[in-house]
């Protein structure tokens, strides 16, 4: 139940609730996929922390995210 009456959550609600805080780090996360296949560049992640470059179209999008809008810069 919104805090504010207006309809909207504060940030403290957003951030009380996993499981809007996991979605919106996953939805970043795919659109940050689309966003390297889209440019054709590696994704780099930490292994053993070292950096490891990965193909993006190596990486499968669930169905659920295949659509999502890449980021722009």
């Amino acid at each position: 139940m919104p805090e504010n009456g207006n309809g909207t959550r504060t940030i403290s609600e957003i951030i009380n609730d996993g499981v809007s805080v996991k979605e919106a780090l996953t939805k970043a996360f795919y659109r940050a996929v689309l966003l390297h296949r889209q440019a054709n560049v590696p994704m780099t992640f930490a292994e053993n922390g070292k950096p490891v470059a990965v193909d993006a179209k190596d990486i499968p999008i669930p169905e659920q995210y295949a659509n999502l809008e890449p980021f722009r810069y």
